[in-house]
């Protein structure tokens, strides 16, 4: 083009004056005077930007000869505005027929031709219809955008985690803050990794579960776990849907932490099994009473099937042992949110009558209302009949051995006042030994007896330095020609109640009595252990010079357990092993050369450590 106007360009002129909201076009055409002309043409109606380099307008108005120059930053403008429409103009020479589109070019660069010279009403009218069709498009954009911003507002703001990858399942595209706090990783950090490093069940299920989710298009959930970036793992509910994702097809999930609800299931199906295999009858009622469940052990007890019992009340046990006074006050108890214990009499389905141990729980919800009752039954009837048997064998034996004794005591001694035989009186004088042998037994099983009526001991103490004075004085008294030797110890307690004084008495006098030597000596001293690292506990020590324990004795009470060929002489060992076990402790013997050493190890009192 030259630099002075030409008609070949510019045709027939015209004046119009431009409104407020005037459209932007820039002329992109080579000469002076075309460019002139031109300007002179929309000047009246447009802004008209003449710069050589591309500006934002919105509209271009380029010459044939400037085309190939222009045409990459045209494009380049053009796909920068996409979705937005960015029109084009090409003013063609005459004699230049054709104007060839790049094969790929999408969308097209050039959007209507104006052939020279330009009549002044087609180029205003085009120009028009494309403008036109511009601010169409710019409200489409900004309502797109606005849209847009909204959906990015509510995705940003959504409780789920939300990830959008691509349908084969390398890469995140998107997600969103809940997903980063799930995760552990921050939202860049999340888009560079692949997904199957943090959501995943396993590589196979995470990729089936995208073609589920790809064929379905939408309304696919399924379970998978997400690896945050400590390493924990979570369990997913996850749902997921296709959307169109900058013009790609794209896979949304979205992932609902359920790692609570889930561990809560596997605390449920390990409780479920626990009671299900526990060796007592299980019952949980509703605040009603009536009966949701039995466990088989209560089936195996009691004959009712499970069937049977489910939808009735404990009522079906009722032996009518227990009076209604009995079952007020049970009924008060639980529902005021305490546990009841009892032994209790209940009927079988067949009619037997069986005792029980019952121990009555509420169950609360998350306000403190009580919801339902579990009860807990242990059938104690072998146990207590057990218990009974040996009361009344103790009782009998104990009460006839002291009666048979005193009565043969009694005899040998007026023998022995008739007797001046010395060989016949050492007859006498043996059974008058054997006699207070079997009374001083008898005397012994009462003390044992004695131990088991004893609770606890709970918070009870004993100061080893006040103790170990009480029984040196006590055994001094009774073995003048034996030496006790007691160390002077650090002051130390124990747990333990007065039943420690009656082993540690039997020790001591176990170790006089079988002692052969002229002058039996035994020490005793207490040190607390460390052999468990924590200090909570204190040996107490007894040695003697005596033949020692023989082995048969101390290998049955070293394991707490007596056979036909295995088995102990007396209880004064015995005695000493249930006291130390009443007491939370244990008991160790050791033989060695120059005597016996005892050990009773028991837990050291909190208020000395």
């Amino acid at each position: 083009m030259s630099d002075q106007p030409n008609d070949d360009i510019v045709g027939e002129s015209g004046a119009a004056e431009p409104s407020d909201d005037t459209p932007r076009i820039q002329l992109l055409v080579n000469g002076d005077g075309d460019r002139e002309a031109l300007t002179s043409l929309l000047e009246h109606r447009y802004e008209v930007v003449t710069d050589e380099t591309l500006q934002p307008v919105d509209c271009y108005l380029v010459g044939d000869r400037r085309l190939s120059t222009a045409r990459s930053a045209l494009e380049a403008r053009k796909a920068d505005q996409h979705p937005t429409f960015c029109p084009v103009v090409l003013l063609r020479r005459s004699e230049q027929t054709t104007v060839r589109q790049p094969d790929d070019a999408e969308p097209p660069l050039i959007d209507e031709v104006v052939t020279a010279p330009v009549d002044r009403s087609t180029l205003y009218r085009r120009l028009g219809n494309l403008l036109a069709r511009r601010r169409q498009s710019v409200e489409l954009s900004e309502k797109y955008a606005s849209s847009r911003l909204r959906f990015q507002r509510l995705f940003d703001a959504t409780n789920d985690a939300l990830f959008v990858v691509t349908p084969d399942g390398e890469e995140i595209i998107e997600c969103n803050p809940a997903a980063s706090e799930l995760s552990g990783y921050s939202r860049e950090a999340l888009r560079a990794l692949d997904p199957r490093e943090t959501i995943r069940g396993d590589d196979e299920t995470f990729g089936a579960f995208l073609d589920q989710v790809t064929e379905a298009g939408e309304g696919y959930s399924g379970e998978l776990t997400c690896v945050t970036k400590a390493g924990e793992r979570r369990y997913l509910d996850v749902s997921g849907s296709t959307l169109d994702y900058d013009g790609e097809t794209a896979v949304v999930l979205s992932a609902r932490d359920i790692t609570g609800r889930k561990r809560r299931e596997q605390q449920l199906q390990l409780f479920r099994k626990a009671v299900e295999n526990v060796g007592q009858a299980v019952v949980i009622t509703d605040r009603e009473g009536i009966i949701e469940y039995v466990n088989p052990a209560f089936v195996d007890q009691t004959g009712y099937s499970r069937e049977t019992a489910v939808g009735r009340t404990p009522r079906i046990l009722k032996s009518g042992k227990q009076t209604e006074g009995f079952y007020a006050e049970l009924w008060e108890t639980i529902l005021d949110g305490r546990r009841w214990e009892a032994t209790i009499i209940n009927k079988r389905q067949s009619g037997e009558l069986y005792r029980v141990k019952q121990e009555i729980s509420p169950i609360t919800d998350d306000d403190g209302e009580i919801t339902h009752f579990v009860s807990i039954e242990s059938d104690v009837t072998d146990r207590r009949l057990r218990e009974q048997q040996l009361s009344v064998l103790n009782r009998v034996l104990r009460h006839n051995l002291r009666n048979g004794m005193n009565v043969i005591e009694g005899n040998a001694d007026l023998l022995n006042e008739r007797i001046d035989d010395p060989e016949s009186r050492s007859f006498v004088d043996a059974i008058a030994e054997r006699a207070a042998a079997l009374a001083a037994l008898s005397r012994k099983a009462g003390t044992i007896d004695s131990l088991f009526d004893h609770e606890p001991p709970g918070e009870a103490t004993a100061d080893l330095r006040t103790l170990f004075e009480t029984v040196a004085t006590e055994f001094r008294a009774a073995y003048p020609d034996a030496e006790l030797s007691v160390a002077d110890i650090d002051p130390i307690a124990v747990k333990a109640d007065s039943r420690l004084r009656v082993a540690l008495t039997e020790l001591l006098n176990n170790a006089a009595d079988h002692n052969e030597r002229a002058t039996p000596r035994v020490g005793l001293t207490a040190t607390p252990t460390d052999s468990d690292r924590s200090g909570e506990w204190v040996d107490i020590i007894i040695v003697d010079n005596g033949a020692g324990i023989p082995e048969q004795e101390r290998a049955t009470i070293e394991t707490g357990e007596e056979t036909p060929l295995r088995h102990g002489t007396g209880l004064g060992l015995w005695l000493v092993y249930w006291t130390v076990s009443l007491l939370g402790g244990e008991v160790s013997i050791e033989n060695r050369p120059s005597g016996t050493r005892v050990t009773l190890r028991l837990p050291r009192a909190t208020a000395d450590k």
